[in-house]
């Protein structure tokens, strides 16, 4: 599993770039006023001036996840209690005020834009597939942003999915006042986990979901000091071993019966009423391959034989290993 972290943020870590490779725990060095020349902040932007844009954001994104609607109070309520400020350079800032009056930045200072654009994702750019990514703590709508637009054009139909986990309702907020566009989010590859639950019910969606594959990449403004993180980061990894360890598993179960077979076993099925059971794995994302097993399954059938076929169910989910070991362990196909 990579990681790539955007340092210069409260909660974020060094590293930018670097995969997050099993067993590195690296610490970050964190910087109160980590920013580039124009970073700070030279003007406040006034909140009214973004509230239609809110409401159209708001609107468009209840009608796809209705479950954020029970943060609608907080996301409307948000201006009351912070500020927010443009940069010279383009990137925004948010700060709040003390009870003394004094400005206190949420989340530190730091040229974001700039350091998204050197980041690299986790999977190759030139690869066809890759795994789902995982973005934990954004940051204006930014992380998901370059996780998306990242991975949206890949091989033929197939774009991953993008799981964005926020723990803090009011940077979603934020990201709802100041996206031009919430279409992305609105994408049905797209999952929102937001409120102070979030990873927790981000976690235990791959307990309900056995069949959907355990992300790749984590896409972070969170860095492994940062306990949430970490807990998430070694979660994902031990899930991601147990699927493995699984389709061992399962291999293992297929493999002895096929082992434990008499010699004389495939005459006997061969000659006897019972059809025989077929098993035809098969992908969306080869024409050849779909079109051809259908033809075959067409054939079995009309010999009376029993016909299985595994395909991915969606344009965003790759076949998981211990699903297809388990399909051959629990059928038994002759073939």
């Amino acid at each position: 599993m990579s990681c790539v972290r955007i340092p210069g943020v409260d909660r974020t870590g060094s590293g930018l770039g670097k995969p997050f490779e099993k067993g590195y725990r690296g610490h970050a060095s964190r910087s109160r006023r980590h920013r580039a020349d124009g970073a700070s902040p030279s003007g406040r932007v006034g909140w009214s001036s973004l509230q239609k844009r809110f409401d159209a954001n708001a609107a468009k994104l209840y009608e796809k996840h209705a479950a954020l609607r029970e943060h609608d109070n907080t996301f409307r309520t948000m201006p009351r209690k912070y500020e927010l400020y443009e940069t010279s350079d383009g990137d925004l800032q948010l700060a709040s005020r003390e009870r003394d009056g004094a400005r206190r930045w949420v989340l530190d200072l730091c040229n974001i834009q700039q350091l998204l654009e050197q980041a690299r994702l986790g999977h190759d750019p030139e690869a066809l597939f890759c795994g789902a990514y995982v973005v934990l703590g954004d940051r204006f709508g930014l992380l998901f942003k370059r996780a998306y637009e990242g991975t949206k054009k890949m091989f033929l139909t197939f774009t991953p999915r993008i799981y964005l986990v926020e723990p803090d309702p009011i940077q979603f907020g934020v990201t709802l006042f100041v996206s031009q566009s919430i279409d992305a989010y609105c994408d049905d590859r797209v999952l929102l986990f937001v409120g102070s639950d979030a990873i927790e019910r981000f976690l235990t969606f791959f307990e309900e979901h056995p069949k959907r594959s355990v992300p790749e990449h984590i896409l972070t403004g969170c860095g492994s000091s940062w306990d949430p993180f970490e807990h998430t980061f070694e979660t994902v990894r031990l899930l991601g071993e147990a699927r493995a360890q699984k389709a061992v598993d399962n291999l293992a179960v297929a493999c002895g019966h096929y082992d434990s077979l008499p010699a004389t076993h495939w005459r006997r099925r061969l000659e006897s009423s019972e059809p025989p059971r077929i098993l035809g794995l098969t992908s969306r994302f080869t024409t050849y391959l779909q079109y051809s097993m259908r033809d075959c399954r067409s054939a079995f059938e009309r010999l009376g034989h029993h016909f299985e076929t595994r395909i991915e169910e969606n344009d965003h989910d790759l076949p998981s290993s211990h699903v297809n070991a388990a399909a051959v362990a629990d059928l038994k196909p002759d073939l």
